[in-house]
């Protein structure tokens, strides 16, 4: 079956099929051998392991057109960087100059 990752939380990945079925999914374990991590958006084939519960495997995935590669220090800069200015912003826009 084929399918969208939509949602990833500790190695389960829900996977959306074409009528909007959200089905319970782990990794094969080929992946890990391959140093290949399912991401979010990823275009995938699973089977169904059990239907009534809805749990299934991820057994291929389909080639990415990007990835977005990331440094959590990076992002965390920015974070901090841009609440402060937010916060410098709205105090003088509300002519509350204690900061």
């Amino acid at each position: 079956m084929y399918g969208k990752i939509v949602k990833a939380v500790s190695g389960f990945y829900y996977v959306r099929m074409e009528n909007y079925t959200l089905i319970e999914c782990k990794a094969k374990g080929s992946f890990k051998h391959n140093d290949v991590t399912p991401l979010v958006g990823d275009d995938v084939q699973f089977e169904v392991t059990d239907g009534p519960n809805r749990k299934g495997l991820i057994v291929d995935i389909y080639p990415r057109f990007n990835e977005l590669k990331r440094p959590q220090m990076l992002t965390r800069r920015w974070l901090s960087l841009q609440c402060g200015i937010r916060t410098r912003i709205s105090a003088f826009w509300t002519g509350s100059f204690a900061l």
